[in-house]
């Protein structure tokens, strides 16, 4: 499925980052957390594809993406999790209800950082 070699051997490095160390099946996972097991920056286009492939090819899929909301009124907020069909929402409409005010955020982004979460394999134990 993965024809560059660069490109196949990164995923192959961030599959054993995600399965092969003490991440708990819950555990959030970070861009930042990946990039250091395996040694890349958040910057390498190759690292972001690698990520992206991971979480949304179904034949590959090893992550499950979901959104921490930051609220924009409060600079100290430490964020929280966000309803995936919220996230969702946001991008087909172009913006984002806040889910404790109800006040509609034209520049979402801004405010929504993704992390993910290992996807659990058919034979691991339950």
């Amino acid at each position: 499925m993965i024809s560059d070699e660069v490109e196949r051997a990164l995923c192959v490095r961030l599959a054993e980052a995600i399965y092969e160390s003490n991440l708990s099946r819950d555990a959030i996972i970070t861009y930042e957390m990946l990039a250091k097991r395996v040694g890349e920056s958040i910057e390498n286009e190759t690292f972001n594809y690698c990520v992206n492939l991971l979480a949304t090819s179904p034949k590959v899929r090893l992550l499950d993406m979901h959104f921490l909301f930051f609220d924009p009124s409060d600079a100290e907020h430490i964020g929280e999790p966000i309803a995936d069909n919220e996230v969702r929402a946001a991008i087909e409409s172009g913006y984002l209800i806040d889910p404790r005010t109800g006040v509609q955020i034209n520049d979402y982004k801004r405010h929504l950082e993704a992390y993910f979460t290992r996807v659990v394999l058919p034979e691991e134990p339950a």
